[in-house]
């Protein structure tokens, strides 16, 4: 069971369960009409700041919300490293990648491979403390803003439900930010649920509404988020089907062969 869930349930969901409780994440749901008629973020408008800065000034909200995003990735991560291959890949970059849950799964697999860990500074904080002990030497934590600069050199750049907490101008931000740091031959890594035709892809458009209340951010069509990657520097990504879980795309810069 991983170090980062206090629980000796595999599968468990208790922070999940938590969270649904808590007044800042069904509070905006209840303003989803505001949002609708104004274009405005409910919850900016209910609690006079963005989400981030909120999170800022309550810590212990912020740390719930952690570790809902550890519990998340958990879920996701056994069937990303199953299905994916990541065994060409030296150097790792998880770009605001939590504390560290998805990046650890995939240096427990590849043992040859190193992380780097990029995130703000309070959650890198606390991923020294949550990251299993025997991958501390393996990872090099580092913190920053992503739409100043992200750290370069690396094989792989992880982006995982990153995109889909931001507009489209700061979405291209953050993509424009990941292509300067990249070397010619790394590669981008898109993990998120995509929003689909009427009646497939369900929980892409349930997080659609979660992140235009809470965040202002939106979940994309493949279309929709091909053209944020040709515009920032990159290929048309190519999707890498897994057998549950989010969905998952690589995109490679652009004029570097396939």
């Amino acid at each position: 069971m991983s170090e980062w869930l206090r629980s000796d349930v595999e599968g468990n969901v208790r922070i999940s369960a938590e969270v649904v409780g808590e007044e800042w994440m069904w509070r905006p749901w209840g303003a989803l009409a505001h949002t609708v008629s104004t274009g405005e973020t409910a919850f900016d408008a209910l609690y006079g700041q963005d989400t981030w800065t909120w999170f800022g000034d309550h810590p212990e909200a912020a740390r719930l919300f952690d570790s809902l995003m550890d519990e998340i990735t958990l879920a996701d991560a056994k069937a990303i490293v199953a299905g994916v291959d990541f065994s060409a890949y030296r150097t790792i970059v998880d770009v605001a990648g939590g504390r560290g849950v998805l990046l650890a799964e995939i240096l427990q697999r590849h043992p040859g491979a190193r992380g780097l860990l990029f995130n703000v500074p309070a959650v890198i904080a606390s991923a020294r403390q949550t990251v299993p002990s025997g991958l501390i030497d393996r990872i090099e934590f580092t913190s920053g803003d992503f739409f100043q600069a992200v750290p370069a050199g690396g094989d792989l750049y992880i982006m995982k439900n990153i995109l889909h907490d931001w507009s489209d101008p700061d979405a291209t931000r953050i993509l424009t930010t990941c292509r300067r740091a990249m070397p010619p031959r790394a590669t981008l890594l898109i993990i998120e649920r995509l929003v689909g035709p009427p009646n497939e892809r369900v929980a892409g458009k349930v997080g659609d509404v979660q992140m235009m209340v809470r965040t202002g951010g939106r979940n994309r069509s493949t279309a929709e988020l091909s053209g944020l990657l040709t515009a920032t520097g990159f290929q048309e990504p190519v999707a890498h089907p897994t057998t549950t879980g989010p969905d998952v795309l690589f995109a490679a810069l652009a004029g570097q062969a396939g």
